[in-house]
């Protein structure tokens, strides 16, 4: 089937027909050629747009740069969008307002700022604009001087402050805005609503709805996902009823909620009960089978799928865990590629710890764009990787806030304190993520003090500056007392804040304080609240308090399944592991993934279960569609060899489709010492010729031998060694 032709590529045809003439561009062809503009600015096509760009030439009508203005700013490209800008004649009011934006959504509010100043004239809208890019950015502080200082307050202006404060945890404040508005609006009412909902304040949430004097179809759908995304599906079934007018918008929230919650017969029971399908809700649906770990209804429903997007095929590629080479399957298939799908296959390969190959299809992009770099550089600073993550920082031209804050995450987790400090001091602007950023450091290398410093300056705190602290004394071996201080004044205490508090009262082996704060939990426990506390009684070796409070849990994550079974596997009881796994199959939701099968592994391993090992590693391919990595051969031929079957256990090894390393060949060689195998012990030492700096091997061929006297003299034991072991005493 040929391969449909991109929007684009339309849109360029439609425009090379309309203007084959050599004479001026007609209204068409500008039509067209703004048209073109509008398009790759939406996919973030730079390439595209400077093909635009050139066709309209170097004088463009006012209408066109601002066009393309906004089009540069879209795909990342401020210079150009600043050349451009610099092009029109008589900038008007609009002129100035998408050179401030096209700043702003490339993180420099700094020279937005100094574009606001410098322009002749002001109206509400550009005051609004400041307004909201500062608020979106999370600069609260300069967000809410620019609304002081307004000549005139438009409602707009004060949304997104409320929902930025309620983002950043101070609830307070977003009602406080909300109460001192001089007029609201209905969306003012819905961005409280939101604010009270995504603090899982449903409460305050319906009161302020109750109060509304209006209510449009928006207040009802923010209800809906209000009570569906806090886990209240039955309020949330009653507000979707009692909507008077139902939109895509109410089912989507309904069908979304359902989803949220694992419900998803009764998800596609709605999805089929719609008349009208939007692409939202197709993507919904897909991506709930695909996390849920069923691919084959997720690859069904996108068959089927009557409209699709890119956000539809980039649903896809991420939403397959574990399914790498699917993920690269859609992304070859796609008709038309954005830079949110080359970020896509990315996080794809990221979420697989292949992290190679994710630096690779970045260097393969077609244009680079600054979330992009923000994406990987992130990615390297997670895996502790400082020095890739340095050189593609260096390489940016325009880093934002976004990639700073990414680089002093990287330095935090690397103790890097002097350069992160150095990163800090050369910001021109910083938000509550870069303060914590910077305190995150300081904690990390156990400088308390100094971290108490730099919270004391914060211009403002948020919860996670709190449970930072809270967390640094806790588990610094500070003082219990001091995390307990922090966690009291808190104004805001989150699930999280609970959730530490609990685990620095297990740290400090106060099982019965942690157990009694998980009881009275305020807000709803989520998968981590459940895995501390399990994990602290199997850590206290309290086996059956762990398996009660697992069972009483009522959506178990994938984490919590491996923390049990690895809990039973390390107190060596093979057989409840094996036990814990098999439910786990018959539930279904969520599938193992590679690390619970390692887990599995090892436990037959340790106990020598040959059978339930070799059932498991059959299994890891016929029945979950994962892909055995070398640990998993190790676990098994470890298995294997504990159980005196060295022959079968050097077969696995040697056809292993990837190159053993030295822990496969340390762990048979272990083995042939544990049965007394000289033979098979000396004809894999050759595996190890190239490792000189590993003594392990030869200490255990050593033992084999030394159990073994009258197999080989001393001189042709010790000439297997490298010159630099033979110099020992061995037995």
């Amino acid at each position: 089937m040929p391969r449909r032709p991109s929007s684009w590529l339309l849109l360029w045809r439609q425009f090379c027909s309309s203007s084959s003439s050599a004479a001026a561009l007609d209204r068409t062809g500008e039509a067209n050629l703004a048209r073109l503009v509008k398009a790759a600015g939406n996919s973030r096509d730079l390439f595209q747009g400077k093909r635009a760009h050139a066709l309209i030439g170097g004088d463009p009508k006012r209408y066109l740069a601002h066009l393309l203005v906004e089009m540069y700013g879209k795909c990342g490209s401020v210079g150009n969008a600043v050349l451009v800008f610099h092009q029109i004649k008589d900038p008007n009011l609009f002129s100035w307002t998408i050179l401030i934006k096209a700043y702003a959504l490339n993180g420099h509010l700094e020279e937005a700022w100094s574009v606001f100043i410098r322009m002749p004239q002001r109206d509400v809208v550009v005051w609004t604009v400041m307004v909201q890019e500062y608020a979106h950015k999370s600069f609260l502080v300069e967000a809410t001087a620019v609304l002081r200082k307004m000549p005139e307050h438009d409602p707009v202006a004060w949304t997104p402050l409320i929902s930025a404060n309620a983002h950043k945890g101070d609830y307070t404040e977003s009602r406080g805005l909300f109460e001192s508005m001089p007029q609201r609006t209905v969306v003012s009412w819905n961005a409280l609503i939101q604010a009270y909902a995504h603090s899982g304040n449903l409460g305050e949430a319906k009161e302020v709805f109750e109060r509304m004097p209006s209510r449009d179809a928006a207040s009802h759908n923010t209800l809906v996902a209000a009570f569906a995304e806090n886990g209240d599906l039955q309020e949330a079934r009653r507000v979707f009823h009692s909507i008077p007018h139902r939109d895509s918008v109410s089912w989507n929230a309904m069908i979304q909620g359902c989803v949220c919650n694992k419900l998803l017969e009764e998800a596609r029971d709605l999805f089929e009960r719609m008349r009208e399908k939007s692409v939202v809700t197709w993507n919904v649906m897909i991506t709930g089978y695909a996390e849920c770990g069923d691919l084959q209804r997720a690859l069904e429903l996108f068959e089927k799928a009557e409209v699709r997007n890119t956000v539809t095929w980039n649903a896809m590629i991420v939403s397959l865990p574990g399914k790498i080479s699917h993920s690269v399957s859609f992304f070859k298939r796609m008709p038309n590629r954005n830079a949110s799908s080359w970020n896509a296959l990315i996080q794809a390969y990221v979420f697989n710890e292949k992290l190679v190959e994710a630096r690779q299809v970045f260097e393969k992009m077609p244009h680079f764009h600054v979330v992009s770099y923000n994406f990987i550089i992130s990615s390297y600073a997670q895996v502790g990787n400082l020095e890739q993550a340095k050189l593609l920082f260096d390489r940016m031209e325009h880093p934002d806030i976004v990639s700073m804050n990414a680089m002093l995450a990287a330095y935090a987790v690397e103790d890097q304190v002097g350069d992160a400090k150095k990163l800090f001091d050369a910001m021109a602007l910083r938000d509550f993520i870069s303060w914590n950023s910077l305190m995150n450091a300081y904690t990390n290398v156990g400088d308390l003090e100094l971290a108490k410093v730099v919270f004391k300056r914060m211009a403002q705190h948020t919860s996670v500056s709190w449970n930072t602290m809270s967390a640094a004394y806790g588990f610094g071996g500070s003082s219990l007392a001091e995390a307990k201080f922090m966690f009291d004044n808190s104004p805001e205490q989150t699930v999280i804040s609970w959730t530490i508090m609990m685990a620095v009262y297990a740290y400090h082996g106060q099982l019965t304080m942690a157990r009694d704060i998980f009881d009275g939990f305020p807000n709803e426990k989520n998968a981590v609240t459940w895995s501390v506390m399990v994990t602290a009684y199997a850590q206290a070796g309290k086996m059956e308090h762990a398996r009660d409070l697992f069972n009483r849990c009522p959506t178990k994550s994938l984490l919590l399944w491996n923390l049990m079974i690895q809990a039973y596997a390390q107190d060596g009881h093979c057989r409840q592991a094996l036990e814990i796994f098999h439910v786990m199959n018959l539930e279904s939701c969520p599938t193992p993934d590679e690390a619970t099968l390692q887990i599995v592994l090892a436990a037959c391993s340790y106990e020598g279960y040959v059978d339930g090992g070799r059932d498991c590693f059959i299994s890891m391919q016929q029945d979950h569609g994962l892909v055995p990595e070398v640990e998993h051969f190790c676990c098994i031929a470890d298995c294997l060899g504990r159980a005196g079957l060295l022959v079968q256990a050097e077969m696995l090894i040697r056809s292993m489709p990837c190159l053993p390393n030295s822990a496969a060949w340390t762990s048979l060689l272990g083995s042939c010492n544990l049965h007394g195998d000289v033979q098979l012990g000396a004809s894999i030492m050759d595996n190890f010729l190239e490792l000189e700096e590993m003594a392990a091997p030869y200490i255990l061929l050593s033992n084999i031998y030394a159990t073994n006297p009258r197999s080989l003299n001393m001189e042709s034991r010790i000439s297997w060694m490298p010159k630099k072991w033979q110099q020992r005493s061995w037995p």
